[in-house]
């Protein structure tokens, strides 16, 4: 399956001092975006260097201006290829032509002559100066049926790929704008196509039927800041309003990964009142973004994996701090399947596999009977919040971490399947050999 990647829109400043560190808002998320948007209109501190980056000339800063213009400095071709190139983006990062949006009411002839002629400009310059990166030009139009003369001329002058605008203003008009993007991706069926703006689950599920390449948005940002507190519901989102300074917190609890790590250091992202509330919140509202999008567009398929004693004794990531045997045999198998997996830690609840560890020694085994209650009830939560009913959990655990969340999640209206139930550890191993294919590559799909 072709799944569309999803560039989150970066601000200015996103990023949190803890302990005199800074870290961006991407260090805390338990799924990671397919890549960022950042607009070179914005000077920002840090820049997360480990995923795709889609560089933008900042249209929306001044689509209201007669002529394209940031500050007192002309947008242009060449200073749009020198904002990018300073920036040292990294072989097969997007790079935006400049362009002008078409405003009703604005001098439209003016803008489709510079949309025009930025385009051409730019893919030469773009040729000769960093012809690692992929050149992309928007396509506007006051009607669907510009959008699409216009895409196709770009397409003619050599463009490979193609971004589609100006639809973001009217996002509500969901079959409009869908119906637009689909007729130009049917006009264009062998170029990258990419929608700026529109990242709803609603819109992601289209744009994947549709077979669009990638899209972007800032909503979850812009939300965050108004106070917005995303909870995903399988495939919606649900908004509630954080509290305000003084008042009592009515949100329920929620164990994201950003939520929790933040309230460790006495941050509440269910509050507003500070920036780095906002910012927590930015990070939780994206996680959630993701969620929802990814539930919107396939049937879910999660495998939980029990922790071990045996560990790495340093920190490092959840996939690999656990070194026993019996353990790698069932990661290879869950990898094998294609599919998300999660780890069930005694200290932690779930653990994503990418997330960063420290060693701890902890087991079910030496719990109470009501502090294994607790972790249940904690494990049952953190997987409701991030997968909806119907999904399906493949357990590989033992008795003792699957008892008090089975029963639950199969209340709830999730499927359940446990493989090896009954065998002991050398028969599962055994069990584990057999059923894992050794041919199959073995490859993670996060489906971000």
């Amino acid at each position: 399956m072709h799944f569309p990647k999803y560039y989150a829109v970066l601000g200015k400043g996103d990023y949190l001092t803890i302990n005199g560190k800074r870290r961006g808002i991407w260090e805390y998320l338990e799924q990671q975006p397919s890549g960022w948007l950042c607009s070179v209109a914005v000077n920002r501190a840090i820049v997360p260097r480990d995923l795709p980056i889609f560089w933008d000339c900042g249209a929306v800063k001044y689509r209201n201006a007669e002529i394209p213009v940031l500050g007192k400095t002309l947008v242009t071709p060449a200073w749009a290829i020198a904002q990018y190139q300073k920036n040292s983006p990294h072989p097969g990062d997007l790079i935006a032509a400049p362009d002008h949006i078409l405003i009703p009411g604005s001098n439209l002839r003016f803008r489709r002559r510079f949309n025009l002629h930025s385009a051409k400009e730019f893919l030469n310059l773009a040729r000769q100066v960093l012809p690692e990166c992929t050149p992309i030009a928007v396509t506007h139009g006051i009607t669907a049926h510009e959008k699409i003369k216009t895409a196709r001329n770009l397409y003619e002058l050599g463009y490979r790929a193609i971004g589609i605008g100006g639809m973001a203003i009217n996002a509500s008009d969901i079959k409009g704008n869908i119906a637009s993007v689909a007729a130009i991706r049917d006009s264009l069926p062998h170029c990258y196509i990419h929608v700026f703006g529109l990242c709803s689950p609603v819109y992601a599920k289209a744009w994947f039927e549709i077979g669009i390449d990638s899209f972007d948005g800032s909503s979850y940002l812009l939300e965050a800041f108004k106070g917005r507190f995303y909870k995903a519901n399988g495939r919606q989102i649900t908004k509630y309003i954080a509290a305000l300074p003084g008042d009592k917190i009515t949100i329920p609890l929620c164990y994201c990964r950003p939520c929790t790590q933040m309230r460790q250091n006495g941050i509440e992202a269910r509050a507003s009142g500070s920036r780095f509330q906002n910012l927590t919140r930015a990070a939780h509202n994206l996680g959630q973004l993701l969620l929802a999008q990814t539930n919107a567009i396939v049937n879910r398929r999660i495998g939980l994996i029990a922790c071990v004693s045996k560990k790495r004794k340093v920190t490092s990531p959840a996939s690999e701090l656990y070194i026993s045997q019996w353990f790698q045999a069932a990661k290879k198998y869950i990898l094998t399947l294609e599919i998300e997996y999660f780890i069930l830690s005694t200290k932690h609840g779930i653990l994503h596999p990418t997330q960063m560890v420290e060693p701890y020694d902890q087991s079910l085994y030496h719990l109470s009977a009501p502090e294994r209650r607790r972790w249940s009830e904690m494990v049952v939560k953190q997987l409701i919040a991030i997968a909806p009913p119907g999904t399906e959990f493949i357990i590989l655990a033992g008795k003792r971490y699957r008892e008090g969340i089975v029963e639950p999640l199969l209340k709830a209206g999730y499927n359940i399947t446990i493989a090896m139930q009954g065998l002991g550890i050398g028969q599962q191993l055994q069990w584990l050999a057999v059923n894992t294919p050794k041919e199959k590559q073995l490859s993670l799909s996060l489906l971000s």
